[in-house]
């Protein structure tokens, strides 16, 4: 947590403060922040898109000079070439200005998403655009093959045969599973087929099996022409890691292997068998499931780093709202905080035959 020393809560009330910003950038890609010169305008767009859960999400926007097109992708010898770029890391500051002495305080730390050079009023701008990274992760949407969790076999059918053992015994149900029927059954022509209509899982025996009329009444060959997406089980913490990885929060495998080994996170001591999501989920929703199931509460801290761990207890008081604060005062009710709305999702087990 970002401390306000020396400044007490009472300078921020003074309506003597004067309000200030600036602009720090990612100036190589390794974590080098500069101070982003000659900012002439920038804007935020917050969307509260949890009242309960108290979390916004924000995107911004930030318009600077590009004196001597310094900024150009073209000028290879200047000293901000190179300084701004697609993924590029940059922080907000909000600030006051105390007796002449400024004091600053990171607001967002977010990344560009695009950024534009042209002229206004004839001087040469730089228009800049990105997103906070909890944007970033209700921005990015889960789909296959990176919305379950296990690993694949293949086989080759066998005429009239039904039932095809999983050679892996730490398989925990099947995904989903592809057939080609198109001769000469090679896996070319792979096509989805449907669980609980065309093949069903035998757990008590660890076998994929068609069901009675779906039977292939033809021979695959080599490589196969029948794949199975099956689950392994898998602790919580490493799949949150992994949608991180997946949405651009973690650089590369090595980030993301540092993370579940720093202080940042708390292991769960639980697993699911069976981890997948509906196509289309947020990465932010994904994670916040998995954070449901084990009573953990995910967020950001002030220097960009995630962070999983138990939700909080009550702690002390930081400050009080007076009336003096307060310009308008409303009262309502909420039926989604009166009532408690529980539902149970899950999975029949049945063994076929």
């Amino acid at each position: 947590m970002q401390t306000i020393t020396p400044l007490t809560t009472e300078d921020f009330k003074s309506s003597s403060s004067i309000v200030i910003g600036k602009i720090e950038i990612d100036s190589d890609g390794a974590g080098t922040f500069v101070e982003l010169p000659d900012v002439t305008d920038f804007s935020l767009d917050t969307a509260i898109e949890n009242e309960v859960s108290r979390f916004s999400a924000y995107s911004f926007s930030i318009t600077c000079l590009n004196t001597d097109d310094r900024y150009s992708p073209f000028k290879m010898g200047t000293t901000y070439y190179n300084w701004i770029k697609q993924g590029r890391r940059i922080k907000l500051y909000i600030g006051i200005n105390v007796n002449g002495d400024e004091y600053y305080y990171q607001s967002i730390l977010g990344r560009i998403d695009r950024y534009g050079l042209g002229k206004r009023s004839g001087e040469n701008i730089c228009t800049i655009t990105g997103r906070d990274l909890t944007r970033t992760l209700l921005d990015y949407k889960l789909c296959s093959p990176n919305n379950y969790w296990g690993d694949t076999e293949t086989f080759k059918t066998i005429a009239d045969r039904a039932e095809y053992s999983m050679t892996d015994a730490t398989c925990r149900g099947i995904y989903i599973a592809y057939l080609d029927s198109i001769d000469p059954w090679n896996g070319d022509h792979l096509n989805e087929i449907y669980n609980n209509s065309e093949w069903g899982y035998l757990e008590t025996s660890n076998k994929f099996s068609f069901l009675i009329n779906h039977i292939p009444d033809f021979d695959g060959i080599d490589p196969g022409n029948l794949k199975v997406y099956y689950f392994k089980t898998q602790i919580i913490e490493n799949v949150v890691a992994d949608i991180l990885l997946n949405a651009g929060i973690f650089a590369d495998e090595a980030a993301r292997n540092a993370w579940l080994a720093s202080g940042y996170l708390e292991a769960t001591g639980y697993s699911i068998d069976r981890v997948w999501f509906d196509t289309g989920t947020s990465a932010f929703e994904a994670i916040r499931l998995l954070a449901e199931v084990v009573q953990y509460r995910f967020y950001f801290d002030y220097a960009g780093n995630p962070i999983f761990k138990p939700k909080a207890s009550l702690g002390t008081e930081v400050d009080i709202f007076e009336n003096s604060d307060i310009e308008v005062e409303s009262i309502e009710e909420n039926i989604d905080e009166v009532y408690n709305n529980i539902i149970v999702l899950g999975e029949v087990k049945e063994t076929l035959g």
